[in-house]
């Protein structure tokens, strides 16, 4: 057989092609594509790396933010509560200043309603009573006398004493006249006589000291019983006095007593009484104006 050039040609290229397809890519082939696909890779990988770099610092920052927030957060809830604490403390002290001015308030009053309590007890427990009369409630006296019911009687003689001595029930305006240079006014109508005078003063006081009162205190014009036009007035609160008894016999004791000033402005006073029994009742046997 004849071949031509073109024929053996065609054969050598096809041979050559059999030949590839029998063996895989050519080795140039192969290392030509690896290390594109290693460029890939180291560029992929690069960029991965440069992005994840690149956005660290911006994570940092909002993680600092974060934490300087919430600091200054803390902080100021901090400040809140000692502020508050401080506002409760204060709040807490005044109402404990104000809950012990109550207190001492309370205990004051509660202390006078006592020491009232108690006088109007021990008058009782002594047979005292009192009646409401025209002006100035009656007296029917004290039966028992003790250290208890030496007070009672005391007061109700002041409250004698100082009720003739402001001459009477106050606004009766009875009148007043001069002697010898002098103004005197006219008692009230319920003691204006002398013996009404004397009948009111003897429910507490012997006739002796009231008599002796009498005489030392008052004139007698036109038939009415007159004082001079003055006023004076205690300091010392009998009502709060203690009474010790320094003798004693079937119809007359002798009690000193111990007298506070009010709001304990001096020391206290200390004053001797004399006490006799008349008719059964306990009288004060010193003049009123010797005793108070």
């Amino acid at each position: 057989m004849n071949w031509t050039k073109p024929t053996a040609t065609a054969l050598l290229m096809t041979a050559v092609v059999s030949a590839s397809l029998y063996s895989g890519a050519p080795a140039s082939a192969a290392s030509t594509t690896a290390p594109a696909a290693k460029s890939s890779s180291t560029s992929t990988s690069s960029s991965s790396s440069k992005s994840t770099t690149t956005a660290a610092p911006s994570g940092t920052k909002t993680s600092n933010s974060s934490t300087n927030s919430t600091t200054a957060s803390t902080k100021s809830a901090k400040a809140d509560q000692t502020n508050s604490a401080k506002a409760d403390k204060s709040s807490i002290s005044k109402a404990s200043s104000a809950a012990k001015d109550d207190k001492k308030a309370s205990s004051k009053a509660a202390s006078t309603s006592k020491s009232n309590d108690n006088t109007k007890s021990a008058a009782a427990a002594a047979g005292a009573t009192t009646v409401t009369g025209s002006t100035y409630a009656a007296w029917t006296g004290v039966s028992k006398l003790n250290h208890e019911t030496v007070i009672p009687l005391i007061v109700e003689a002041q409250k004698r004493y100082t009720y003739t001595t402001s001459g009477g029930a106050s606004g009766a305006a009875a009148g007043t006249f001069t002697l010898s240079g002098q103004t005197y006014r006219y008692l009230s109508q319920d003691i204006g006589t002398r013996s009404k005078l004397l009948s009111y003063l003897m429910e507490t006081y012997t006739k002796q000291a009231s008599e002796t009162f009498i005489q030392k205190n008052f004139v007698q014009n036109n038939g009415k019983m007159a004082q001079l036009q003055a006023d004076g007035g205690s300091l010392l609160e009998f009502d709060r006095a203690t009474a010790k008894m320094i003798s004693m016999t079937d119809t007359s004791r002798v009690y000193r007593l111990t007298v506070p000033y009010v709001d304990n402005a001096q020391p206290v006073e200390r004053v001797m009484v004399k006490f006799a029994l008349v008719d059964g009742q306990w009288k004060i046997n010193t003049a009123p104006h010797v005793l108070f």
